[in-house]
């Protein structure tokens, strides 16, 4: 019984095959059950057509026969999941298999013009260690597999009893934080950006919460994770774009930050969604800025480029977020039509404390000034860190030295203050009026 596409078992063949060779291990054999999951497959399903898409399926089974041979047996069992099983002597024989699989599924592959590079995860139990029954079996590699997603992607993860509680919470916030977003749970928060010679705020960053009716305030790293492994992250990424466009018209000219997943920058209607939150809010293309991560641009296809360039030429601004963490080199940044660069907060803290730190933040610096691009420091917390910040040319500043994020009609309020006639801006110390 094979699958039609790959010409690997299917799901009836396997399981069949499963239960036999379960029933038949030797006392001096145990079988490693694997479910594997191909990682970023269907954005590339979604962007480049089924045509691509199933040409590389059966790339990626070819690689999982080769690297198997005669030792166990694998399937396809649906979309891009396969499994298979690994018959062996002891449990120090599998690491280096499924370190070998891993290495060659992570092998870049070039398909009707596009250079593709997948990756994949991998969930193993093992019998009888874990159970002798298949469809258990089965089972327990597939919570692995959960786990080894969760944990970042094109890793491999072994069944551990505790996993079984872990997902049941993980599944519960799922479900949860899909009702959040269609019930009014999501809350946006705003923390000032200052100009760093006048310390004037010229801009808010829009962060998300979720008010959960039970927890209460919950911060981004509680769930933004879960939203980013389920697909909710989009329809989060959208609820706060629209959102942050709506409040920001309270926000007299400055700007308003908004940050976007990789994930969400994949959808192939992308532009024309944040394009239709401006014009339905009436918010100001040029007071638009979309966060993107360094890792969004190294990964970013033509479409995703072509999307940026539309809405930069629309007057949206890009800001690459958390500089110096990632890959990316000059050649991304002269690539994308990037006008500011968020100097990750790890460099700032160092600054005044490591020779390192400080060197670096000052190239950055010089490095965006020679492209016209804005610079602005993340994470500044103290006076000593602006003056190095002030010596260097930084044009802006972000931090509890300024302000924490805070509510809407907080930061309308610092606002007021700083425009009313003979206003200054409010002096370092704001920290405390804070609504995280």
């Amino acid at each position: 019984m094979e699958d039609y596409l790959t010409g690997l078992a299917n799901r009836g063949g396997f399981v069949g095959r499963l239960q036999a060779r379960v029933a038949a291990l030797a006392r001096n054999e145990i079988l490693a059950m694997a479910y594997l999951d191909l990682d970023g497959f269907k954005d590339i399903n979604d962007t480049l057509g089924h045509g691509v898409g199933d040409e590389l399926l059966c790339l990626m089974a070819s690689r999982v026969r080769q690297t198997l041979g005669d030792r166990g047996l694998a399937a396809r069992i649906g979309g891009d999941e396969f499994v298979l099983y690994l018959i062996c002597a002891e449990r120090a024989e599998v690491e280096p298999f499924l370190d070998a699989l891993l290495s060659v599924m992570q092998q870049p592959v070039r398909l009707e013009g596009h250079e593709l590079q997948i990756g994949a995860s991998i969930g193993v139990a093992f019998a009888p260690e874990h159970t002798d029954d298949p469809g258990e079996l089965m089972r327990l590699a597939d919570i692995a597999l959960y786990r080894a997603k969760a944990d970042g992607r094109g890793l491999v993860r072994f069944f551990a009893p505790e996993l079984e509680q872990d997902i049941r919470n993980r599944r519960t916030v799922e479900l949860e934080l899909a009702e959040a977003i269609d019930h009014g749970q999501m809350a946006l928060v705003f923390q000032p950006q200052v100009d760093v010679e006048s310390e004037r705020i010229v801009g808010f960053e829009a962060l998300v919460r979720w008010d959960h009716p039970e927890r209460g305030r919950l911060p981004p790293e509680t769930f933004v994770p879960v939203a980013e492994r389920s697909r909710l992250i989009c329809r989060l990424d959208n609820w706060v774009m629209r959102r942050a466009c709506e409040l920001g018209r309270r926000l007299d000219d400055v700007t308003v930050s908004v940050n976007m997943s990789p994930i969400s920058l994949r959808q192939p209607n992308i532009a024309d969604l944040i394009l239709e939150s401006l014009a339905q809010t009436g918010f100001e293309p040029s007071r638009l800025e979309i966060e993107i991560t360094e890792s969004a641009i190294i990964q970013a296809d033509v479409e995703v480029n072509a999307a940026l360039l539309r809405l930069r030429e629309s007057g949206v601004r890009i800001a690459l977020d958390d500089f110096g963490t990632g890959h990316a080199s000059l050649v991304h940044i002269r690539r994308f039509p990037v006008t500011k660069i968020k100097i990750d907060r790890s460099f700032i803290s160092n600054l005044g404390t490591e020779r390192d730190a400080a060197a670096i933040v000052e190239y950055v610096v010089r490095l965006g000034r020679s492209l016209g691009i804005v610079l602005t420091a993340e994470g500044v917390e103290t006076r000593e860190q602006l003056r190095f910040l002030r010596a260097f040319g930084a044009q802006q500043a972000q931090g509890f030295l300024f302000s924490g994020p805070v509510s809407i009609d907080a930061a309308q309020a610092m606002l007021a203050d700083q425009n009313a006639p003979g206003g200054r801006p409010r002096p370092p110390g704001m920290r405390r009026n804070v609504d995280a």
